[in-house]
């Protein structure tokens, strides 16, 4: 917007408005603001132009953050007047903000909430609070909840109430949205647990219904995804890293069973549980389920069974899985029609070579992409039986990036 505020800018172009510009019904300023990359300024025209433009800033606030701490405080503030007198007791630093409050519900517009982020504009916002200096002169996020002073490491008391700051955050934000599409719960391993980060799920949070893609890598609270398969309904995409429980692998096969809007995306990753029911219940989802990755899960007959009956899978990734076979796996006739990409990445002492054949045969004609282990590709019984066939097929072979793995394709890739 110039001094006189005739311009609108969205990048190199320059849309020329009036004043009367300033008036625009709400509706009519949101298909606007919905074309405009970042509609910072636009709020500080007047209130119905913030009120238009302010929903499109929040969507994913901490991607698109250029202050982290006054990010953290405008949260404070946003918080119900009981839930800041509650964390005051633990937390004396945000006194300041106890008779604060925002003009809006910010919490109301996040579509994209990331765990880790928010985590770490937390610790940030803390450390400036307390003047306390990273660990290295050049990092600029602690990437640890062991936060130092100059002293060395803080109190036990200090990041107890890092911790209590971010879980009244974080449940704040849940159960705040009304339009919440990403919940992104992955975490690096010097981050605390989120089942000691996250308060019990209620089942009247309305944000997660709109929920379309999960991502969560860590141990969550144990009615989490229990309560998830209450709500949740349109789940697109879903990344679940090492559920241990076999609790959890029942409440997220029951989950993953009602979702009525289909899912089309699922990495399933680090399992110690037995994950059989969890691979029967994707056949729920045949319909729409088109990308599926297993890393370092354990496969059964049964659940391989289970895989052969995703009809519409178009990628297949089996990244470090250990079969465990009873008896020679026997495919059905029509397996994954419309596969063009399976990589098989285990290594010799993880894979059933038998298994291994069958799949590479019935699958071979429809593909365009097969990535194989060195291992794999050097296997006696391979070399006698498929890799003739695999090269007739995809005649282009070189090996993937710097891993031992071997990629065969129908086109040459560009380097």
């Amino acid at each position: 917007m110039n001094k006189q505020g005739k311009c609108l800018l969205r990048g190199d172009v320059k849309l020329q408005l009036g004043w009367n510009a300033k008036v625009l019904p709400n509706e009519t300023l949101t298909q606007i603001f919905k074309d405009i990359d970042f509609p910072n300024n636009c709020i500080y025209v007047n209130h119905s132009w913030a009120f238009a433009a302010l929903p499109f800033l929040w969507q994913s606030p901490f991607t698109i953050a250029r202050n982290p701490i006054k990010l953290v405080e405008t949260l404070i503030k946003s918080l119900p007047t009981e839930v800041k007198n509650s964390l005051v007791q633990v937390v004396s630093v945000i006194k300041p903000w106890l008779k604060e409050h925002t003009c809006y519900k910010y919490a109301e517009w996040i579509k994209e909430l990331q765990y880790e982020q928010l985590l770490s504009y937390v610790i940030v916002w803390f450390e400036s609070q307390h003047r306390i200096k990273p660990v290295s002169r050049n990092q600029k996020v602690c990437h640890s909840l062991e936060l130092r002073s100059e002293g060395g490491i803080l109190s036990k008391e200090t990041r107890i109430q890092v911790q209590s700051i971010f879980s009244t955050l974080i449940s704040f934000l849940i159960s705040s949205s009304r339009n919440l599409r990403t919940l992104d719960l992955s975490t690096r391993h010097v981050y605390p647990h989120l089942s000691t980060m996250l308060c019990p799920m209620q089942t009247n949070y309305e944000s997660l219904i709109t929920i379309t893609e999960l991502t969560c890598d860590t141990w969550v609270p144990e009615n989490f995804y229990q309560t998830l398969s209450l709500r949740s309904r349109n789940l697109e995409s879903l990344h679940i890293y090492h559920p241990q429980r076999d609790s959890d692998v029942v409440d997220l096969a029951f989950l993953i069973k009602h979702q009525t809007r289909g899912i089309q995306h699922i990495k399933l990753s680090d399992s110690g549980a037995n994950i059989t029911m969890l691979l029967e219940s994707f056949g729920t989802q045949a319909a729409t389920l088109s990308s599926l990755r297993l890393y370092r899960t354990n496969l059964t007959n049964k659940g391989l069974d289970a895989l052969g009956k995703l009809a519409n899978l178009n990628s297949l990734e089996l990244d470090m899985c250990r079969f465990l076979l009873c008896y020679p796996y026997k495919a059905p006739d029509l397996l994954w029609p419309k596969l063009k990409r399976l990589h098989l990445s285990e290594t010799e002492d993880f894979v059933d070579i038998p298994a291994i054949i069958v799949m590479i045969t019935k699958v071979l004609l429809g593909l365009d992409e097969l990535l194989l282990h060195h291992h794999l590709k050097h296997n006696d019984i391979i070399q006698k039986t498929v890799i003739k066939n695999v090269i007739n097929q995809l005649p282009n072979v070189r090996q993937h990036d710097i891993s031992p793995n071997w990629l065969f394709t129908k086109v040459v890739y560009k380097v």
